[in-house]
């Protein structure tokens, strides 16, 4: 895999922050893109495709829109903001979205909903007012992807989102509710990178990652 997609892992947010660091950090620009979530119409605004210092465009996709039936793959709305990102010199960022904020939404396929062994392919996540469980309300629901049978489902999605665009595409980077060791794990099992690069923002640095690190040594 070349690094398109990313040879040191452009995998979640925390790694898509420091790679843009780590290339200043060696004389070059940052590269700019704009995040026009899910109102990808937005890409043909004039105001946006005239402005040379932004470089592309990051555009969010739902697993669900990707694979509306399992195995069957749809990255026919992938594939038409790429052709017109790049026809007017644009790159395309893809962030992959498996959560959602939004009690009524579920971003994970239908089938992984409906099939046993996937548990439900989602669970509900909560908002907690001031850190009182008891005033706790759903907030939306975030797939599955610690349950082996999911996570193997989302494998096969990001390779087949692999080959279908490696070096087509600038990247492809996920919510913030990617693990750690979910990220590691990829990277090293699948991608088969040699470096990942992290971010020091804190507490995440020093509370999360350090530790998590620390215990893999």
């Amino acid at each position: 895999m070349n690094s398109g997609l990313g040879a040191v892992a452009k995998w979640g947010w925390s790694m898509f922050v420091s790679l843009t660091c780590c290339a200043g950090a060696n004389g070059e620009r940052p590269h700019h893109y704009v995040f026009v979530n899910r109102d990808r119409e937005r890409i043909a605004d004039a105001a946006f495709l005239g402005a040379k210092v932004f470089e592309g465009a990051q555009l969010k996709y739902t697993w669900r829109e990707l694979e509306p039936e399992k195995d069957r793959y749809d990255f026919s709305a992938v594939q038409h903001d790429l052709m017109f990102l790049n026809s007017k010199g644009k790159k395309l960022f893809i962030q992959l979205q498996d959560a959602s904020f939004d009690p009524t939404i579920v971003n994970v396929p239908r089938y992984l909903v409906n099939d046993t062994r996937y548990h439900g392919g989602a669970d509900k996540q909560y908002s907690i007012p001031d850190d009182d469980e008891e005033r706790a309300v759903p907030g939306g629901w975030v797939a599955r992807r610690w349950d082996p049978p999911v996570q193997e489902r989302f494998h096969k999605l990001l390779l087949a989102l692999g080959k279908e665009f490696d070096g087509k595409v600038e990247g492809i980077n996920l919510p913030e509710t990617v693990s750690i060791s979910e990220l590691v794990g990829f990277a090293t099992e699948h991608l088969k990178v040699d470096y990942i690069f992290w971010c020091t923002q804190e507490p995440f640095y020093s509370q999360k990652l350090i530790p998590f690190l620390e215990e893999q040594r």
